[in-house]
């Protein structure tokens, strides 16, 4: 048994080193690509200018809409990077809350729904992977409590204590089958 539980640590070693190498060549051919690296650099600058929009807008009262009528229509200046709307607004301040406006009321609330749903409906597989690695006896091992590991046990005597597999598996059916309902609904 000891033999066959260092053969599958060996593979599960070099499954994780053949997955590294592999992020590591996704990571070296999103860097090369110069539109794609530049485009993630500017989504985070704008999600972090709209994060610390208050700290950060030279004018935060009028980026939130006060009005500052005698600085009106002024060009851009050091004073106003940006300039001044019609309103006398510093529009620097205005642009950093406005992606605040998008991003927080906008976006955010919808693309919550979508992404819980892939979440759950990838919970079901990931739940089954683990069981089905435990029950290889490369995931959990004993003594720890796991699904596969329980399915595993028993079943050298299914036919005779077969609530020992069974219920485990059983458990296991009834999570991923809930997970997928849950996120179907």
């Amino acid at each position: 048994m000891d033999k066959q539980t260092d053969s599958y640590a060996a593979m599960a070693k070099e499954v994780t080193r053949e997955h590294r190498k592999v992020k590591w060549f996704q990571l070296r051919r999103f860097l090369k690509r110069k539109a794609a690296f530049l485009s993630l650099v500017i989504l985070v600058l704008a999600l972090m200018s709209a994060m610390f929009a208050p700290w950060i807008a030279p004018y935060p009262d009028q980026g939130k809409g006060a009005l500052n009528l005698e600085q009106r229509l002024e060009p851009p200046s050091l004073t106003h990077l940006l300039g001044t709307d019609v309103y006398g607004r510093d529009l620097l301040s205005r642009v950093i809350y406005g992606k605040i406006y998008i991003i927080f009321r906008h976006l955010l609330p919808n693309i919550m729904m979508p992404v819980i749903v892939m979440i759950l409906l990838d919970l079901g597989p990931a739940i089954i992977a683990i069981g089905l690695l435990s029950f290889l006896g490369i995931g959990t091992q004993p003594p720890m409590a796991d699904w596969g590991l329980m399915v595993w046990d028993g079943s050298p005597n299914i036919l005779a204590e077969w609530w020992i597999s069974i219920v485990p598996g059983c458990a296991m059916f009834i999570v991923v089958i809930t997970f997928n309902i849950f996120g179907d609904a």
